[in-house]
């Protein structure tokens, strides 16, 4: 019998620095998902350094967004790659949508609308770098503003994407939650184990 192959894509970055003015924003939020897109990419990994932060005296010395203090860096640092992965989504959810429509003729149960979904939704996967975690030395855990943002941003985003499209998911969120992973040990979608590294 024929055996089947699986494969993980996947596209890698570190060094975001959510608030710096040296991060290419533009180059993220536009030239990030054709990318993704022009390659089939299924899995994004994100290996730290995900916001600026404010050691150093960096906003003094002109490296940082006047006034992005840590709760700010880390709503953007969610955002961010919440933006690159909701535009994903609806330009897969489109497809898919249209491919199925062709040999249905009554709506989509809740089942199929949320494989669809899962379908067209990439895995992320992101941990902390050394700037993450300046953060604690005040006490605070790196990221948790960053993880909730990134959450609530794609399910926001993604329930909009389903509405125009007259479809809804009562399980959305937790769909979403199954495609964002924290810290530094994951299972690939194949079943291959995966530790990341900040550099």
């Amino acid at each position: 019998p024929k055996s089947k192959i699986s494969t993980d894509t996947f596209i890698a970055w570190s060094c975001q620095h959510s608030g710096s003015v040296n991060t290419q924003y533009d180059w993220f939020s536009e030239r990030l998902p054709e990318l993704i897109l022009k390659h089939g990419i299924e899995n994004a990994i994100n290996a730290g350094d995900q916001q600026e932060g404010l050691k150093h005296d960096l906003e003094r010395n002109g490296e940082l967004i006047g006034g992005l203090n840590y709760s700010t860096q880390q709503v953007l640092a969610g955002v961010m790659p919440g933006d690159v992965i909701v535009q994903v989504f609806a330009s897969r959810m489109h497809k898919i949508v249209v491919r199925c429509k062709r040999n249905r003729k009554n709506p989509f149960s809740q089942r199929k609308i949320e494989q669809m979904v899962h379908e067209a939704l990439m895995q992320y996967f992101h941990r902390s770098g050394n700037h993450d975690q300046w953060v604690l030395a005040d006490g605070h855990t790196p990221l948790v503003v960053t993880h909730y943002a990134l959450q609530m941003f794609v399910y926001w985003g993604c329930r909009k994407v389903l509405d125009n499209m007259n479809l809804s998911l009562n399980n959305l969120m937790e769909v979403v939650s199954s495609h964002i992973e924290y810290g530094t040990d994951s299972k690939m979608p194949s079943g291959l184990s995966m530790s990341n590294y900040h550099p």
